[in-house]
């Protein structure tokens, strides 16, 4: 399945019921907190904020990877 079709189905409820599922599986894979889980699943990953969180947070992996060098 595409995934931009499961996107667009997640968002406008088709999916309602399994959207903590959906941010759940957000927060593991992408090694995010909770609140920046649900503004991925609820906004995208192209919305402005979302990206400038991602960004910071592949700092925070670049910071502790030079750290533990």
């Amino acid at each position: 399945m595409d995934y931009k079709k499961a996107w667009k189905e997640a968002r406008h409820g088709k999916n309602d019921e399994y959207a903590g599922y959906y941010c759940l599986l957000i927060a593991i894979l992408l090694e995010v907190d909770a609140q920046d889980a649900r503004l991925l699943y609820q906004y995208g990953p192209e919305h402005p904020l979302c990206r400038k969180r991602l960004q910071e947070r592949q700092t925070e992996h670049e910071r502790k990877e030079k750290k533990d060098e």
